[in-house]
């Protein structure tokens, strides 16, 4: 089973742009942050352009959580280089306690043991190379 560590040390991250900055900024601090609606307080994902509510468009940077819960997965057992040294692994959409929704990989689990409902804790990737970024672990794990 993979831990963050190895994970990170592993892989290179992803190159941040001007949308993104703040994101992994974050990331890199070991802190979540969403975007949420300056006009209703509604979140949204990170990428997203306008609130899902209102369709405001003055959507800021706040702290999230960082908990959630799998609301599905898939069991990855053909990757291409590098990832494919580590099949089977885990993507998973996790459901945040705030409500959007991130695709993640998951790690510190054994694939038998996931459960949908499951619950999960952000964790950060720092690579020597590329961006901070979150992966997820168990919240039972999560320290």
């Amino acid at each position: 089973m993979m831990t963050v560590e190895d994970f990170a040390a592993r892989h290179a991250g992803p190159e941040s742009d001007g949308a993104s900055a703040d994101f992994f900024a974050a990331a890199a601090e070991d802190r979540l942050v969403l975007k949420q609606c300056g006009a209703c307080g509604s979140w949204a994902g990170p990428q997203a352009a306008c609130c899902p509510r209102c369709l405001e468009v003055d959507l800021g940077w706040a702290p999230a959580s960082g908990e959630g819960e799998i609301h599905t997965w898939t069991v990855v057992h053909h990757a291409p280089p590098p990832f494919d040294e580590e099949t089977p692994y885990v993507l998973a959409e996790v459901e945040l306690a705030e409500g959007p929704h991130l695709q993640v990989r998951v790690l510190g689990i054994e694939v038998s043991a996931l459960r949908m409902g499951m619950l999960v804790r952000a964790r950060f990737c720092h690579p020597e190379r590329g961006a901070s970024y979150p992966v997820f672990v168990p919240a039972a794990t999560a320290r």
